[in-house]
């Protein structure tokens, strides 16, 4: 095997490619004034960038998160409310997204703070192999690579989703795939971890190389 492809190869995008990750869906939300939107949890990973302004992210059980343009957040299976001001009564974001196509949102007549979302979900029964590996909430800081990227691919997931062209099935799940390894590389870059889950494990040079050794020769007794 040539350098290159050994370069290429890694256990984490065999894992990928057999959990059937898939395009959940591309959403916007423009808004001004006071606002604020719930979300309920659901079993995929749920990305949000802030393309314009600020606002706030709220979890049950944290202090408020203020987010500004650039930054992106990794949601995994978790209610959570955006708002213009921790203290607006929010109300149900999911029926302003319920209708067929029903994509963009906008509130008030101006454009205060802009976002743009993306989900990834994964085939039937390999959802918690995933979500219980991650944290619920990861922030990926506006200075951080990462952040740069998954901003562009959102970018990219919303115009194939809002264009529907030839092919547009094949790259959206293509940039869900890369949604997903963008939030694992932070992950393990964040580091140290609470529990020793097998993302983890990827962090760690040595299991690292024993994952990839094991990938290589699955075959042997």
């Amino acid at each position: 095997m040539s350098r290159s492809a050994k370069t290429m190869f890694d256990p984490f995008s065999q894992v990928v490619a057999v959990l059937g990750t898939r395009n959940v869906r591309g959403t916007s939300l423009e808004a001004s004034g006071e606002w604020a939107l719930t979300f309920d949890g659901r079993s995929r990973l749920k990305f949000v960038a802030v393309t314009q302004g600020q606002c706030w992210l709220i979890l049950s059980d944290m202090e408020p998160e203020l987010l500004e343009k650039g930054d992106v957040v990794l949601l995994s299976d978790t209610r959570y409310t955006v708002a213009s001001d921790p203290s607006v009564e929010p109300v149900d974001g999911m029926e302003l997204y319920a209708g067929q196509g029903q994509d963009a949102v906008q509130l008030g007549k101006d454009c205060d703070v802009a976002m743009i979302g993306g989900g990834s979900g994964f085939a039937d029964g390999c959802a918690p192999f995933v979500l219980e590996a991650l944290p619920r909430f990861l922030r990926i800081d506006r200075a951080s690579p990462s952040a740069a990227a998954i901003s562009r691919t959102l970018e990219s997931l919303q115009a194939e989703v809002q264009t529907a062209d030839v092919g547009s099935a094949l790259i959206a799940a293509r940039l869900a795939e890369i949604l997903v390894a963008e939030a694992v590389r932070t992950f393990v870059a964040a580091g140290p971890y609470d529990s020793l889950g097998w993302i983890a494990a990827l962090a760690d040079p040595r299991l690292a190389k024993a994952l990839s050794l094991m990938h290589h020769h699955v075959t042997l007794p």
